[in-house]
């Protein structure tokens, strides 16, 4: 009922609902990676198998649950199944968020630009479900709800979102984070009605709701008698990556990484601010050919900041000078200020916890920023009683983000997420049920074919098997038990990595058939061979671990393996006592 009146209500509706389904559709299809996708993938079709041997996903817990019940019901569909799903939760987003910015803007069709605009920053295309799409959409649904409870003064509301903050936690686990909005929406709307009655009822049904969250999960956990699995993976994962030095996701170097986010989007809001002050001043003094030059510098500056900084940091720096503004113009209208300090604590808060933080993260912490920003930069440059300084922002707003999103596309065109290269190129199938429906390049289907009738010699269906480093998808392709507890080894920091070895060891009765890479991994380019592949003496990176490449060594020794195939690409190794 809710979404057919959505629907009714305005053109536009359709058309961004009919966009959304239309780039998934054309885009879903192409591109196979080796590692991200596989590593959810594998996680999801193991849940309701053989959960321990996916113990490291258990931190992606509700993401896992909703994968592994599509498994259930769409599995067959293989790859194209889930980015289906993806597409499906983007539907989702749009319409929570249409249904609140809508209101605020008299220019209907502003929000499917902005949607998409954030759409296209994500220049891989569509990847199968996972928690950051599921984060974005609670994410959605969390601010449409708080805004609505604070705009009409529902408790019932603030319950609902409260629920749902408690039930993103275990989404994924650093979206704790989120708890943040709550106090700083309370004291917003406190600087307003001045209520302490309504402060302490904020406080009392929100911290009901986060608690009720909690509890609704943990008990789905007992109910599928996953707690203990949950607690684990916790105990095992989550405090030795936050700790360790080789972690990607230590505290230290997490830190660091924020801090280059904002030094980044400082820089551009030094360039902006810098560069809008000297145009405006030109503009209003000298002729109004002015006004088309300076239009155009912006533009061809912007496009200089995106190829040298990144897109995402280009679109955070400007809508952070649009917020700035917005706060001081809007001060006196709470409802903006309501959305303002949404949009702006989301974008913030989401990427906290991600190895990249911002450079990972930010394209799925600013569905609400940027419609959010573009119906503002609207609304001020219409308030402006200068027509040469109206007609100037229009025409370097039109010019920036119609050429941002052509060179987005430019961008999709030309390569899928870990699958670089001409989208013309991927027209080729690997031979398996999962994969029917994805296209790759004849290269990598060939690769993975081989690899497939191979091991098919030494493999079958629920083994144990160890994919050494990152090759998670080729558990979903065979249908097999990641040995390490996890189906992407590389994601554990090298002393915890030790630590499962030695546990496996412990806990598994047989000795996996391993499987290794070659190739430049992670990443696209895993048909080259990586100089120094298995060395143990290189200096480490972000992708080589040298302690991880001496403990598969360690192990392979250890147990008598025996190399019983190999090409430029893969080695299989079998145990002595197969």
């Amino acid at each position: 009922m809710y979404l057919n009146n959505f629907l009714s209500q305005n053109q536009n509706n359709r058309w961004g609902f009919f966009c959304i389904l239309l780039y998934g559709l054309l885009v879903g299809f192409q591109g196979f990676d080796l590692c991200d996708e596989g590593w959810t993938m594998t996680a999801y079709q193991q849940i309701f198998i053989c959960p321990q041997s996916v113990e490291y996903n258990f931190l992606y817990y509700v993401t896992l649950l909703i994968g592994g019940l599509w498994e259930k019901l769409f599995g067959w569909g293989g790859y194209l199944s889930f980015r289906l799903l993806t597409v499906l939760v983007i539907l989702c987003i749009f319409y929570f968020i249409n249904r609140i910015l809508s209101n605020i803007s008299s220019v209907k069709w502003i929000v499917v630009l902005g949607f998409l605009l954030v759409l296209f920053q994500q220049d891989f295309g569509i990847l199968a479900f996972h928690h950051n799409y599921l984060s974005a959409l609670f994410a959605s649904m969390i601010a449409c709800f708080l805004y609505e409870s604070l705009n009409t003064n529902s408790y019932k509301k603030l319950f609902i979102a409260s629920v749902l903050i408690g039930i993103n936690i275990f989404v994924r686990i650093p979206n704790i984070t989120l708890i943040g909005l709550l106090p700083i929406l309370f004291i917003v709307d406190f600087y307003y009605k001045r209520s302490y009655l309504s402060l302490f009822k904020q406080i009392r049904v929100s911290f009901i709701g986060l608690l009720s969250g909690v509890i609704i999960v943990l008990a789905v956990m007992l109910v599928f008698r996953h707690f203990d699995i949950f607690v684990s993976s916790l105990k095992n994962n989550l405090f030795s990556a936050a700790s360790s030095s080789t972690s990607t996701h230590n505290l230290s170097s997490m830190f660091y990484t924020y801090i280059d986010n904002y030094y980044q989007i400082g820089k551009i809001l030094i360039i902006y601010g810098t560069m809008l002050f000297v145009i405006t001043k030109i503009v209003r003094k000298y002729h109004s050919a002015c006004l088309y030059l300076g239009a155009i510098i912006i533009a061809v500056i912007s496009f200089f900041l995106v190829y040298r900084l990144g897109g995402i940091y280009v679109l955070y720096g400007i809508s952070f000078i649009v917020i700035a503004y917005s706060f001081y113009l809007y001060r006196n209208q709470p409802q903006i200020v309501y959305l303002l300090s949404i949009a702006l604590c989301l974008s913030v808060f989401m990427p906290l916890g991600s190895d990249f933080g911002i450079g990972n993260m930010g394209s799925f912490a600013i569905w609400w920023l940027i419609p959010l920003c573009l119906i503002l930069y609207l609304k001020i440059i219409g308030t402006l009683k200068s027509k040469k300084l109206y007609c100037f922002y229009k025409l370097a707003g039109v010019l920036s983000v119609s050429g941002y999103i052509m060179l987005q596309l430019f961008t999709i065109l030309g390569q899928c997420y870990f699958d670089k290269g001409s989208r013309a190129d991927k027209k080729y199938c690997i031979h398996s049920s999962s994969l029917a429906t994805t296209l790759t390049t004849k290269q990598k289907a060939e690769a993975v074919d081989v690899l497939l009738i191979h091991s098919a010699n030494y493999i079958k269906e629920g083994d144990y098997v160890l994919f050494f480093q990152n090759m998670a998808t080729l558990h979903y392709l065979t249908r097999t038990k990641p040995y390490l507890y996890n189906p992407w080894p590389w994601t554990y920091d090298a002393d915890n990595m030790e630590r499962q070895f030695l546990r496996a060891e412990k806990e598994r009765d047989t000795l996996p058939v391993v499987i290794r890479e070659k190739g430049v991994l992670p990443g696209s380019l895993w048909l080259e061979e990586a100089a120094g592949w298995n060395r143990e003496d290189l200096p480490d990176t972000y992708s080589y671990k040298s302690k991880k490449i001496a403990l598969i060594n360690q192990f392979l020794k250890k147990h008598d393996y025996k190399l019983v195939w190999e090409n430029h690409v893969f080695q299989i190794w079998l145990p002595d006592s197969m």
